[in-house]
């Protein structure tokens, strides 16, 4: 996915007026600016969001679901880490349309059935902190811990890395390396 496939803002344009009342556009995607221990991307609806969300409509409205589960990939995750601003206090990542424009996320050419399956799944449960999406115990080093995702998460990614050819050590790294930017930036925050 590209900036391009994204328009990311609600402007005078977005807006319908009928009666002399204002109708907001429903975004197509919510993501939290600030990020703590979990990271999720969500399904916009019906419903009203503040300033600590960031909004934004996809530009192709028939791979809604395969972005809303590409995003929400280890691998995005990942790269949200990486991206994020690290410059809030108590550990928190700021993360919204600057990052946003600038995140490389992978859109899956094969297999659009299964991963609108296990988004649907997905997009129903309640977001996990991530060593708990993982399969890492917080009270061990994750280094020296298998990671075992949960069986959805597992699902998906499996189907995101088999995309990229990534090999099983390789996708271990993905697990281990998100764990840790985790980590590592909120044990930071408490040691101040």
């Amino acid at each position: 996915m590209q900036p391009k496939d994204i328009s990311n803002k609600i402007d005078g344009k977005s807006l319908v007026y009928k009666n002399d009342k204002k109708k907001y556009l429903i975004p197509d995607l919510v993501s939290n600016r600030f990020i703590g221990n979990r990271i999720f991307f969500i399904e916009g609806d019906n419903y009203v969001v503040g300033d600590t969300f960031f909004i934004a409509e996809f530009i192709n409205k028939e791979l809604k679901e395969i972005y809303l589960a590409s995003l929400n990939s280890t691998i995005s995750y990942l790269n949200v880490l990486v991206t994020g601003r690290k410059n809030m206090g108590d550990g928190v990542l700021l993360f919204y349309g600057p990052e946003f424009n600038n995140l490389d996320v992978l859109i899956p050419v094969n297999n659009h059935t299964k991963i609108k399956k296990i988004y649907s799944q997905l997009k129903t449960r309640i977001v996990c902190d991530i060593l708990v999406e993982l399969g890492f115990d917080k009270n061990q080093s994750v280094r020296k811990q298998e990671p075992n995702p949960l069986p959805d998460r597992k699902e998906l990614d499996d189907l995101i890395f088999d995309e990229l050819g990534l090999t099983n050590d390789e996708r271990k790294e993905v697990y281990w390396a998100t764990a840790e930017l985790v980590t590592d930036r909120l044990e930071k925050a408490t040691s101040r």
